[in-house]
């Protein structure tokens, strides 16, 4: 395989007095690489040696190597059209004006003698009739791919990963939002605390429920109750204390959960706390069989009372 090189003439511009300057550079295959040197042309036809014209080296310059950068963009932006829609838009944006700039390097800057209309027309008009034909398709094909994609969305939901992605993203802000409302909350913050258990309650219950306990110090009666609910399976005699706490703050589901649970010998007590919740409808509501067993424990003594006891727990269920 041969290899065209040698040292060639570029970058050819009017100097202003009829003459023009030109650099000599070392060049392979046509492309100018590196100046040897300057030359002057005269009108006559001779040629002499003059000093490098930094001018006529950067035309040259942007004359060869701005056409192969405009080529260079042409190929990146068909691929990110076809991967990337918008990326591939910029792309060929910029590969749009690096191609006008370098083609106007030939026809306008360093000529003093203006062109004919036709070298104009065929300089630009090829040039660009080229890059809109394959920049065309390489658009239709990234439609194509976007119309294909939200297709393959809208039946099997969005890609993995997407999904990921959000994930991701959504961990990183949860996160960030625990540390916020953990640090609010051991200031002393009763709603970030509630807050707290709550994000915490399906995922890390041990903490959902020192954070709703803090809550509950501070007088917020959600608090305790919803600590007595995470407590009840694995330490019963803690969630009876936040039934109790929640109870005592006017948390009508508290009494209900604190009644049931209270020993058969205080079944006073728990008749008087099921009558303090069955006032409240969700008292009544939540905890129908509590209603019940509030008239076993009072038939003996307040008929009445046990009666409509009896009759909010049945209506609930």
């Amino acid at each position: 395989m041969r290899v065209y090189f040698g040292v060639g003439q570029f970058g050819t511009i009017d100097a202003g007095d009829g003459s023009q300057h030109v650099t000599r550079f070392a060049h392979v295959y046509g492309v100018p690489l590196i100046p040897m040197g300057g030359l002057q042309r005269f009108p006559d036809g001779t040629v002499a040696s003059a000093p490098l014209n930094l001018k006529s080296t950067a035309v040259a310059y942007g004359r060869v190597w701005g056409v192969l950068f405009a080529v260079l963009l042409t190929v990146l932006a068909y691929d990110e059209l076809s991967n990337h829609l918008g990326a591939g838009l910029v792309l060929t944006g910029c590969a749009a004006l690096v191609l006008f700039g370098a083609i106007s390097l030939w026809f306008f800057v360093g000529v003093k003698t203006p062109h004919q209309r036709s070298h104009l027309a065929l300089g630009f008009g090829i040039p660009f009739a080229v890059f809109v034909i394959v920049m065309g398709h390489g658009l239709n094909e990234g439609v194509r791919n976007v119309r294909r994609g939200f297709e393959s969305w809208s039946k099997n939901g969005p890609p993995p990963e997407l999904v990921a992605l959000a994930t991701s993203l959504g961990k990183e802000r949860q996160q960030k939002y625990l540390k916020e409302e953990g640090e609010r909350c051991t200031g002393g913050n009763a709603n970030a605390c509630t807050n707290l258990g709550y994000v915490l309650s399906e995922t890390e219950p041990v903490k959902a429920i020192e954070a709703y306990r803090r809550a509950c110090a501070l007088k917020v009666d959600g608090a305790c109750y919803s600590a007595g609910l995470l407590s009840a399976k694995t330490s019963p005699e803690a969630a009876r204390d936040f039934f109790d706490q929640a109870c005592q703050l006017g948390n009508a589901d508290g009494c209900n959960n604190f009644a049931v649970r209270l020993d058969k010998k205080e079944g006073k007590r728990a008749s008087e706390l099921l009558d303090k919740a069955c006032p409240e409808v969700a008292g009544c509501v939540l905890e129908p069989r509590a209603a019940v067993s509030g008239w076993q424990q009072r038939a003996g003594e307040e008929q009445e009372a046990g009666g409509r006891l009896l009759q909010a727990g049945v209506c609930a269920r």
